[in-house]
Protein backbone atom coordinates (compact mmCIF):
# COMPACT_ATOMS: atom_id res chain seq x y z
CA UNK A 1 0.00 0.00 0.00
CA UNK A 2 1.58 3.29 -1.08
CA UNK A 3 1.24 6.36 1.09
CA UNK A 4 1.78 9.99 0.23
CA UNK A 5 3.97 11.42 2.96
CA UNK A 6 4.52 15.11 3.48
CA UNK A 7 6.86 16.83 5.88
CA UNK A 8 7.74 20.22 7.28
CA UNK A 9 11.33 21.06 8.14
CA UNK A 10 11.71 23.93 10.60
CA UNK A 11 15.14 25.51 10.31
CA UNK A 12 16.86 28.26 12.25
CA UNK A 13 19.55 29.08 14.76
CA UNK A 14 19.61 28.09 18.43
CA UNK A 15 16.77 29.83 20.22
CA UNK A 16 14.85 30.73 17.07
CA UNK A 17 11.78 28.81 18.21
CA UNK A 18 11.94 25.64 16.11
CA UNK A 19 10.96 23.28 18.94
CA UNK A 20 8.23 25.57 20.25
CA UNK A 21 6.80 26.10 16.76
CA UNK A 22 6.94 22.36 16.04
CA UNK A 23 5.01 21.58 19.21
CA UNK A 24 2.43 24.28 18.49
CA UNK A 25 2.00 22.99 14.93
CA UNK A 26 1.65 19.43 16.23
CA UNK A 27 -1.22 20.39 18.55
CA UNK A 28 -2.89 22.59 15.93
CA UNK A 29 -2.96 19.66 13.48
CA UNK A 30 -3.82 17.07 16.14
CA UNK A 31 -6.76 19.16 17.35
CA UNK A 32 -8.12 18.99 13.79
CA UNK A 33 -7.64 15.21 13.63
CA UNK A 34 -4.57 15.32 11.40
CA UNK A 35 -2.02 12.67 12.34
CA UNK A 36 1.49 14.04 12.68
CA UNK A 37 4.74 13.64 14.56
CA UNK A 38 7.46 16.00 15.71
CA UNK A 39 11.05 14.78 15.71
CA UNK A 40 13.36 16.99 17.75
CA UNK A 41 16.75 16.50 19.46
CA UNK A 42 16.09 18.16 22.78
CA UNK A 43 18.48 19.08 25.51
CA UNK A 44 21.54 19.03 23.31
CA UNK A 45 23.16 21.59 25.58
CA UNK A 46 23.03 21.98 29.33
CA UNK A 47 21.73 25.36 30.51
CA UNK A 48 24.56 27.84 31.02
CA UNK A 49 27.05 25.49 29.33
CA UNK A 50 29.96 26.68 27.21
CA UNK A 51 28.50 24.85 24.19
CA UNK A 52 25.16 26.65 24.48
CA UNK A 53 26.90 30.00 24.96
CA UNK A 54 28.99 29.36 21.84
CA UNK A 55 25.90 28.60 19.74
CA UNK A 56 24.00 31.59 21.07
CA UNK A 57 26.96 33.89 20.48
CA UNK A 58 27.21 32.59 16.90
CA UNK A 59 23.50 32.81 16.12
CA UNK A 60 23.81 36.04 14.10
CA UNK A 61 26.60 34.57 11.97
CA UNK A 62 24.72 31.30 11.50
CA UNK A 63 21.56 33.20 10.60
CA UNK A 64 23.48 35.00 7.86
CA UNK A 65 24.83 31.67 6.57
CA UNK A 66 21.30 30.23 6.45
CA UNK A 67 20.07 33.31 4.59
CA UNK A 68 22.89 33.12 2.04
CA UNK A 69 22.37 29.41 1.30
CA UNK A 70 18.65 29.93 0.62
CA UNK A 71 17.62 26.38 1.53
CA UNK A 72 14.11 27.43 2.49
CA UNK A 73 10.92 27.19 0.49
CA UNK A 74 9.03 29.53 2.81
CA UNK A 75 10.14 31.90 5.53
CA UNK A 76 7.91 32.64 8.51
CA UNK A 77 9.24 35.40 10.76
CA UNK A 78 8.60 34.73 14.43
CA UNK A 79 9.07 38.22 15.87
CA UNK A 80 6.53 39.10 18.55
CA UNK A 81 4.10 36.35 17.45
CA UNK A 82 2.96 33.63 19.82
CA UNK A 83 3.98 30.05 19.00
CA UNK A 84 0.37 29.36 18.01
CA UNK A 85 0.38 32.31 15.58
CA UNK A 86 3.62 31.10 14.01
CA UNK A 87 2.22 27.56 13.72
CA UNK A 88 -0.92 28.92 12.05
CA UNK A 89 1.22 30.86 9.57
CA UNK A 90 3.23 27.71 8.78
CA UNK A 91 0.03 25.72 8.34
CA UNK A 92 -1.41 28.34 5.99
CA UNK A 93 1.75 28.23 3.85
CA UNK A 94 1.72 24.44 3.55
CA UNK A 95 -2.01 24.20 3.03
CA UNK A 96 -2.78 21.61 5.68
Amino acid sequence: MAMDLESVFLNGTVGAGKTTTGEALHWLLADDGISNAVIDLRNRHEPNSQELTWHLDRSVELGEILSETQVETHVVPTGPRTPQQVAQAVRALIGW
